[in-house]
């Protein structure tokens, strides 16, 4: 896949679009387009985490904010500022405006259900989305069904079922060497995004951990919590 840079036509801010997405994604877009897509993840979850995450959910201690319990940082707002924040520090923003960005995997599902871990009918097992090798699938719907108990109202009601949306994989070569796939996550009115990465390039990979960390405490508030699900 080629560069991805993009042009807007100037008018209303309209709802993201699979185009929109695809460049949000790719790392490389117009600062509209970028707000069109943080915009559809508003008021839901964020989960970015690396491959290797392997503990159990129950580890993760609700009633603690502050809590390390778990590899993954579960973000309730994403901004431009830490969008941006990501591209270029991550290198996957010149890897993608170098041409060194391919994108693997771009589709749309029709009122798919979720489960423990995604639909395995289009996955290809040379690439990183063989599920059977990441670790961290298991304990995403948990995390996310948590996450809407705790913020739905107390009517006594059960949180609107999961549903993917959408499904996303890139490579970014160049310096970045990083191999992502991003899920989208209807529940109700809320879109839930879920990334989970695989970095190859061994000075890159605890910086990326540090950014992680510096946007956890800086610029993303952590998800309220009530306790563990049951």
């Amino acid at each position: 896949m080629g560069t991805m840079k993009e042009r807007e036509i100037g008018g209303e801010q309209q709802a993201a679009t699979l185009a929109d997405f695809i460049h949000f994604h790719g790392m490389l877009c117009a600062p509209r387009t970028a707000q069109r897509c943080i915009q559809a993840f508003q008021g839901a979850s964020v989960l970015f985490l690396p491959h290797t995450y392997t503990r159990p959910l129950e580890r993760f201690d609700y009633n603690n904010s502050n809590s390390r319990a778990i590899q993954f940082n579960p973000f309730q707002k994403l901004t431009l500022i830490t969008y941006y924040l990501l591209v270029w520090c991550s290198g996957t923003g010149l890897a993608s405006w170098f041409g060194q960005t391919q994108c693997l995997a771009a589709e749309e599902f029709v009122d798919e259900p979720v489960v423990t871990v995604p639909p395995t009918d289009t996955a290809s097992p040379e690439t990183v989305d063989a599920y059977r090798d990441w670790n961290a699938h298991p304990w995403i719907a948990a995390y996310l069904t948590h996450f809407a108990a705790s913020t739905a109202p107390d009517d006594g009601q059960p949180p609107a079922p999961l549903r993917w949306k959408r499904r996303f994989e890139f490579h970014f070569g160049g310096c970045a060497q990083l191999h992502v796939v991003m899920w989208h996550i209807q529940q109700g009115p809320f879109l839930h995004l879920v990334e989970v990465y695989r970095c190859d390039n061994p000075i890159l990979r605890p910086l990326l951990h540090g950014l992680q960390a510096v946007c956890n405490r800086w610029r993303w508030p952590r998800t309220p919590s009530r306790g563990p699900p049951q």
